[in-house]
C-alpha cells in the first residue's frame, strides 16, 4: 500500500509492481474487469522513479542503521548522490531533468554548508586521503575545486596541529631524568642523553617531527581497496597507532561522529514537524513530554502502557493541540 506521507512506501510500492508486471499483464488477458493496467510509458517512469530513489533508499538506511556507520562513509555518500544528480540534470528524458535540476538546487545550498570535519573523516581514511576530495571536488566546482581542495587541506593542517598542542606531552619527546635512569644506571650516559633532550627541544626537532606525521600519513600509497571484504578502519588505526600517534587520537575522535541523528522512519517521513512555528517557544522539557506522550499513546490504548486508567482518554484528547494548550 502507498503511505502518502513516507516516500520510501511509494519506492517499495514501484519496487514491487515491477517485479510483478508479467503477473499484472497476465491478469489483464483473463480478466476482463481489470481496468489498473499501467501503459507502456507509466510502467518506464515507475522504473525511471525506482532508479532514482533506490541510491536515497540505501544510503538513509545505511546511515540510520542500529549499528551506526563510521563517519568516513558519509563524504562518500554524499558525492555519490551528487553525481547521480549531475547526471539526471544531463540526462535527455525532459521529465528527469526537471527533476535533476531541483535536487540540484537543494543540494548546492546544504553542500555549501557542510561541515568540513565530516571531509576531514574521509581523509582519514587510508583507502582514499585527500585524493578523493580532489576527485569529488573537481566534479562538482570544477573550475574552483583548487580553492576549495586548499580550503580543506589547511583545516586539516589546523585540527592536526590543535590535537599536537593538546597532546604533546603523551606523545612528544620522554622525560631527560626518566630516560637516562632506564640506561643501566649509568649516571654519565644519563647526563649526555639528558643534554641531547635538551638540543632536541631547543631546536624544535620534536615539534617539525610531529608536523610532519600529517605529511607523512598523506604520502604514503593507498590502502588496497578489496571490494569483496569489508575494510575496518577502526582496526586500521588500531595497528597504525604507534606510528601515527596524533592522527589516531584526530580518527579516534572524528570517526565516532555519528552521521545521521535521526531513524530511517524519520529520514522517509514527509510528515509535520513536532517543533513548528507556531510551538518554536516550547520548553525543552514540553517538548520531551509531547513526544514521549506520542510513543505511548499506542500502548495506553492497550491497556499495556505505564497507566491503568486508558478508558478515560478519549481520541479527541489525543492531538497535539491539546497537548499544547497543557502545556
Amino acid at each position: 500500500m502507498d503511505v502518502d506521507t513516507r516516500w520510501n512506501s511509494t519506492y517499495e510500492m514501484i519496487v514491487a509492481s515491477l517485479e510483478l508486471r508479467p503477473a499484472i499483464e497476465r491478469l489483464k488477458e483473463l480478466d476482463s474487469e481489470f481496468k489498473c493496467m499501467p501503459s507502456e510509458i507509466e510502467w518506464e517512469n515507475g522504473k525511471k522513479v525506482c532508479d532514482c530513489l533506490k541510491i536515497f533508499s540505501d544510503i538513509t538506511k545505511k546511515h540510520s542503521g542500529v549499528k551506526y556507520p563510521t563517519a568516513n562513509l558519509y563524504f562518500i555518500d554524499v558525492i555519490q548522490i551528487r553525481r547521480s544528480i549531475k547526471m539526471w540534470v544531463e540526462s535527455s528524458d525532459e521529465w528527469i531533468c526537471l527533476m535533476g535540476s531541483k535536487m540540484q538546487l537543494k543540494f548546492d545550498k546544504y553542500w555549501d554548508e557542510c561541515n568540513k570535519l565530516l571531509t576531514v573523516a574521509v581523509i582519514l581514511d587510508p583507502r582514499y586521503k585527500m585524493a578523493i576530495v580532489s576527485y569529488a571536488y573537481k566534479g562538482v566546482y570544477d573550475l574552483q575545486a583548487d580553492f576549495y581542495i586548499l580550503e580543506i587541506r589547511e583545516f586539516l593542517s589546523k585540527i592536526f596541529k590543535e590535537y599536537s598542542d593538546k597532546y604533546e606531552k603523551s606523545s612528544g619527546l620522554v622525560d631527560s631524568s626518566r630516560l637516562g635512569s632506564g640506561l643501566g644506571g649509568s649516571s654519565i650516559s644519563g647526563e649526555w642523553l639528558g643534554g641531547f633532550q635538551d638540543f632536541v627541544a631547543s631546536s624544535n626537532l620534536g615539534e617539525q617531527a610531529r608536523k610532519s606525521e600529517l605529511d607523512e600519513y598523506l604520502k604514503e600509497g593507498l590502502f588496497p581497496m578489496d571490494n569483496d571484504s569489508e575494510f575496518d578502519i577502526l582496526n586500521w588505526w588500531k595497528l597504525n597507532g604507534p606510528k601515527f600517534p596524533i592522527l589516531a587520537r584526530m580518527a579516534q575522535d572524528i570517526l565516532a561522529i555519528p552521521t545521521s541523528s535521526v531513524a530511517s522512519e524519520s529520514s522517509f517521513s514527509k510528515c509535520r514537524r513536532v517543533i513548528t512555528d507556531t510551538r518554536s517557544s516550547l520548553q525543552s522539557e514540553s517538548v520531551e513530554t509531547l513526544m514521549c506522550v506520542k510513543d505511548w499513546l499506542p500502548d495506553i490504548r492497550d491497556g499495556t502502557g505505564p497507566t491503568d486508567q486508558s478508558e478515560d482518554i478519549a481520541e479527541d484528547d489525543l492531538s497535539y493541540g491539546e497537548w499544547d494548550m497543557e502545556f
